[in-house]
């Protein structure tokens, strides 16, 4: 059933300026234009005088968006081996990671460019759900950054102080929330991991501490929601109450497509209209009960319900295109 209350206010009057993506394009542009010119010779110098470093840095491409993804970068697929990253967890080791990516120029703070590198080094895709899960489950404040204590808090929490290993935690929640796989049991692990943390008669060393996964396995639903309802939080500007289109498009396509196909429609009738600006929290929270609820052929969508008009309008739109000229349909402005 549709929710039975007053209609949500249309998301479209409040426009937002795009302060996500472009913004953090534009800061990230600015300060490496900055940096390159004023110390350029300096650079160079050091790279003449200091030792060879023992493992090569992957250069940075260009075009840093939301994600700390940028326009010609590969993403990488590959499935991290926890087998050759399985050490305890270490409080140093956690904070000298946190030192591998830090913003030279603002230290405590892990930047969109050390972001991308950190997912480079995780090995997962800067255009998927997986940045999204990781700033979840560091509870990161801001898009494609974190801060020294969000990081140290988040990895203690996980038991985690590698990349590796905190790349398998994140692929195991979306895999649980996004994906549908089977849930992994308490205490298992890989075999060479239980052929060197393990003795006969014992549990064997689980790669980190799984206890917040089993919790989310309890209600999926409910941690489905979470995950949500912080992605709009996190891209939302800090004194503003709507994010833009583009960014709401981009975060709806790999966290509901995936998981309730009529979005993939919902997104094809608001690229073809291109009027709608800005999503306010209320849009945000319904379009996923829409898609929770209507089926995809819209056979047990109530016009009566108090849907938002931007979510109304594409029912009208769908219903058009699959040539239903019924009295339901109405005209879309």
């Amino acid at each position: 059933m549709a929710p039975k209350r007053k209609r949500a206010e249309d998301a479209t009057a409040d426009t937002v300026p795009k302060a996500t993506r472009s913004s953090l394009r534009r800061k990230s542009s600015a300060e490496k234009d900055e940096t390159l010119g004023a110390g350029s010779h300096d650079v160079k110098h050091s790279a003449e005088t200091a030792p060879a470093p023992k493992k090569a840095k992957r250069a940075p491409s260009k075009t840093v968006t939301a994600l700390g993804r940028r326009k010609g970068a590969v993403d990488q697929q590959v499935i991290p081996d926890p087998n050759e990253s399985a050490e305890p967890y270490s409080e140093a080791c956690a904070r000298q990671l946190f030192k591998t990516y830090e913003d030279p120029d603002t230290p405590g703070e892990i930047g969109p460019e050390g972001f991308e590198r950190l997912c480079t080094d995780m090995e997962i895709s800067l255009e998927g759900a997986l940045p999204l899960i990781l700033a979840w489950q560091l509870q990161g404040s801001e898009m494609a950054k974190f801060k020294e204590n969000e990081w140290m808090k988040g990895t203690s929490e996980l038991q985690v102080s590698n990349s590796q290993t905190l790349s398998l935690a994140i692929r195991e929640v979306e895999g649980l929330l996004l994906l549908d796989k089977p849930l992994i049991q308490s205490g298992s692990a890989t075999p060479s991991v239980a052929k060197k943390k393990s003795i006969p008669g014992t549990v064997p060393a689980e790669p980190y501490n799984r206890q917040r996964y089993l919790h989310y396995a309890s209600n999926k639903e409910k941690a489905f929601s979470e995950l949500y309802a912080f992605c709009f939080n996190l891209a939302k500007p800090p004194t503003g109450r709507n994010i833009d289109m583009d960014t709401a498009s981009a975060f709806w396509s790999v966290l509901v497509a995936p998981k309730y196909p009529i979005m993939k429609d919902i997104l094809n009738f608001i690229a073809e209209k291109g009027t709608y600006k800005g999503v306010n929290k209320d849009l945000w929270n319904m379009t996923l009960e829409f898609c929770r609820i209507v089926h995809p052929d819209l056979s047990n969508y109530e016009p009566d319900g108090a849907w938002p008009t931007m979510l109304d309008d594409f029912v009208a739109w769908k219903k058009l295109s699959n040539g239903d000229t019924g009295e339901q349909a109405v005209e879309i402005a």
